[in-house]
């Protein structure tokens, strides 16, 4: 029998090296690593798996010193090294959480950017994006592994642009300084045409997803989405997905944003309609950054023409009669209003009306089901502020009490 060729010159449960000079190592993610190398050699690949423990053992403040540990301990063991970090959100705010985020703002900036014909190209010559990494800069090809569709690396970054870093939080600014690039990788795709498709369909049909869509459940662990555990106003029962056989009055709530600044608020509209069986549908409901003027007078009256809306009811508290010169020529009727109660206060008024099921959803409403579940702990909320100003213009109307005569005969 020939002699048996030993191939690895060290072996443990946490370390593994080969004969030929590859090296594995496994650390946990709060164990010690700055300075970490073999002899002379450092790692040239970093793979972070699952780095963060659930929401119930974990903290905002927890986050902060994760991501320090990853940007200050991990991420200096070699500036030159490939870098692939994995997982799933645990918590609104965790690292992963802010990686989605920017991900899908830069998708946002990318198609807003070519509908527009104007965005950055970064190789001219064969329309691949390139991303630095410490002085070189290396061609990015697709992600290291992509065994679904819908994947391919686009051809036009944000993060070249300094518009699209101006426009990002502070806190989620981190994620273009480390040249971070994500690929965020939702269960259900939306399609150019706003078709819908499942991104595994043969382990997880549409219809199944769209089953449990409504839940946090589905936010989270499908979406990667987090909505806090602590959260007090809507619950998954809460939401009723259905559709009116025919619909009669119909609104389009309106809660805008008033500065054009790059970081201003989202603003939310939401369409609402009277169903036949006397409750209200929320028919559309979406955030959006559009400057006031033109441009969004243009998709206010798109969407009037759309859903054939009667009345824009428009929230004047930020702006006042503005509104009604910047949505002048719109298709419906105007009217603003200047809500003097807190919003905790309305946000509860309307979900006395979603519990007693007298307002029901016509789709699932990604955006808006997030801050729903979130409220009152939600950054933005502007898309719920819409569609509890529609609800409260349908249901919330006093109602006249009868009142009492008093009659002296003496």
């Amino acid at each position: 029998m020939g002699t048996q060729v030993k191939r690895y010159v060290a072996q443990s449960s946490s370390q593994i090296r080969q004969a030929n000079g590859f090296t594995f190592m496994a650390k946990g993610i709060d164990a010690k690593t700055l300075g970490m190398k073999v002899g002379r050699q450092r790692p040239d690949l970093l793979l972070f798996d699952d780095i963060e423990p659930p929401e119930s053992t974990y903290s905002a403040i927890e986050a902060e010193r994760r991501l320090s540990t990853v940007l200050q301990a991990a991420f200096p063991l070699n500036i030159y090294a490939r870098v692939a970090i994995v997982g799933t959100t645990t918590m609104p705010g965790s690292v992963i959480d802010q990686l989605r985020t920017v991900g899908e703002l830069e998708g946002e900036w990318i198609a807003d950017k070519e509908s527009k014909g104007s965005f950055l190209e970064l190789d001219k010559g064969n329309g691949n994006a390139a991303e630095k990494s410490g002085t070189k800069v290396i061609p990015f090809p697709d992600a290291i592994s992509t065994p679904f569709k819908n994947t391919d690396s686009p051809k036009y970054w944000a993060y070249e642009d300094r518009d699209f870093y101006e426009s990002l939080d502070p806190e989620l600014r981190w994620v273009i300084d480390a040249k971070v690039k994500v690929h965020y990788f939702p269960a259900i795709i939306t399609n150019e045409d706003g078709s819908e498709e499942s991104l595994w369909p043969e382990f997880w049909p549409l219809d199944d997803l769209n089953d449990i869509r409504h839940t946090r459940d589905f936010a989270m662990n499908y979406m990667n989405k987090p909505v806090s555990l602590s959260a007090d106003y809507w619950q998954n029962d809460d939401i009723n997905v259905t559709q009116a056989e025919k619909y009669g009055n119909t609104i389009l709530s309106l809660d805008p944003a008033v500065k054009t600044a790059k970081t201003n608020d989202y603003t939310g509209i939401a369409v609402l309609s009277r169903g036949d069986d006397g409750k209200v549908y929320v028919r559309h409901a979406e955030g959006v950054k559009i400057a006031p003027g033109p441009e969004l007078q243009k998709y206010v009256s798109e969407l009037c023409e759309r859903f054939s809306v009667g009345l824009v009811y428009v929230e004047t508290n930020q702006g006042g009669d503005v509104w009604k010169s910047v949505l002048d020529g719109v298709p419906a009727k105007y009217r603003g209003i200047h809500n003097t109660e807190k919003k905790e206060l309305r946000a509860t008024k309307a979900l006395d009306f979603y519990r007693r099921k007298m307002v029901m959803h016509t789709g699932h409403f990604d955006t808006l089901l997030t801050q729903m579940y979130a409220y009152p702990k939600v950054k933005n909320d502007d898309v719920l502020d819409a569609v509890v100003s529609g609800v409260l213009y349908f249901l919330g109307k006093a109602q006249k009490k009868p009142g009492a005569k008093k009659t002296s005969y003496i």
